[in-house]
């Protein structure tokens, strides 16, 4: 059941830099969704004419089958976790979550029970006599959590709420987010620009581009089958190789005229230039110079990585990445020849950039 829409919401400031073109998108009631994508991309804007922190130029959102375009953020009933905390820096952190219940006349004892019930739940009962400046980065942002958690909102809308800490409380407080969302199902939109964050904990995906949204869905499908070259690239770690190359009868075909892959398995009825997509964990490396369906190339750089390592090769100035076994290593200035695995071949339009 649709729980959010937006249709054709869009956003054009005052001095006509347009920051969201139309967007539609439709979530369901205790899904969590991710919108991805890089900065200045419309992914905070679009939350935040959601919240009504922004008011949107154009289209529609509805929430809970009400329509909430023009109405202000106090009766949206919508809890905003923000990157920077947003804690009251004079009031403690029973204070904290209190303020959000008093401002909306909840009675003293129930405010009571309440604030010690959510901090039970997000880990903060011992800190509830701190002040915000005498907690951790993740424990501030723990309690920023709970206070967009004790107002029992239908809808979380987050932005980038781990993105100032370090990565150990990152991990430790994205896990915990998503727990939380599961437990109580509470419908949530979380922006983030971390490709990584984003497939840990999106039921769906949305990957937004220059104020559009170019792609959504799970995780899985944003990875294995990305609709643009922009969302192949951005999506990953590293982002996915691209070979210019030629589609014939007989297979892919490099510029030499070596063939890079005979038996192929990218479904296309396309002939002639194509873009060949292919991520790092796809391009096998080997030394057998016999090799004829590769490319051969110069490695410039061997990552360790700890379970495996990333080798940056240059074949004739394109530059590629494979993902290899952390116990293959290869000497800088080597020459290898590099491999796709048929499966893995993606291919795209290299004029549109579309997928083929």
């Amino acid at each position: 059941m649709t729980f959010l829409a937006l249709n054709a919401v869009a956003k054009t400031y005052a001095d006509g830099t347009i920051a969201v073109h139309g967007v539609d998108l439709a979530v369901d009631e205790g899904e969590f969704v991710v919108l991805l994508g890089p900065s200045g991309c419309g992914k905070t804007t679009t939350l935040r004419m959601v919240a009504g922190l922004e008011r949107a130029t154009g289209g529609s959102i509805q929430l809970a089958g009400k329509i909430v375009t023009d109405l202000p953020p106090s009766q949206r009933d919508v809890g905003f976790v923000f990157q920077f905390y947003a804690l009251y820096p004079h009031l403690t952190v029973r204070d904290n979550l209190a303020f959000p219940l008093e401002a909306v006349g909840v009675p003293w004892r129930e405010r009571a029970v309440r604030v010690n019930e959510v901090a039970a739940a997000v880990g903060v009962t011992e800190l509830l006599s701190a002040l915000p400046r005498q907690l951790s980065g993740g424990d501030q942002q723990r309690v920023s959590l709970a206070r967009a958690l004790i107002r029992r909102p239908r809808l979380w809308l987050m932005d980038e709420p781990l993105g100032t800490l370090d990565a150990a409380v990152r991990a430790s407080l994205g896990a915990f987010i998503h727990e939380q969302q599961r437990r109580h199902r509470v419908t949530t939109l979380f922006v983030t620009h971390d490709q990584e964050e984003a497939m840990q904990l999106a039921d769906r995906v949305v990957v937004m581009e220059a104020g559009r949204i170019r792609q959504v869905g799970t995780p899985t499908a944003i990875h294995d089958a990305p609709r643009s070259r922009f969302v192949a690239h951005f999506v990953g770690s590293p982002g996915m190789n691209f070979i210019p190359a030629t589609r014939t009868a007989q297979g892919l075909c490099l510029a030499d005229g070596r063939h890079l892959m005979i038996h192929n398995a990218a479904s296309t009825d396309v002939l002639g230039p194509v873009i060949v997509g292919v991520r790092p964990q796809w391009l096998q490396v080997s030394t057998d110079e016999s090799e004829k369906v590769g490319l051969v190339a110069t490695v410039v750089l061997d990552e360790y990585q700890g379970d495996h390592r990333l080798l940056h090769a240059d074949a004739e100035g394109l530059r590629l990445v494979a993902r290899i076994p952390a116990t293959q290593r290869h000497a800088l200035g080597a020459r290898v020849i590099l491999v796709p695995h048929a499966e893995g071949i993606r291919l795209f339009d290299p004029h549109s950039g579309a997928a083929l």
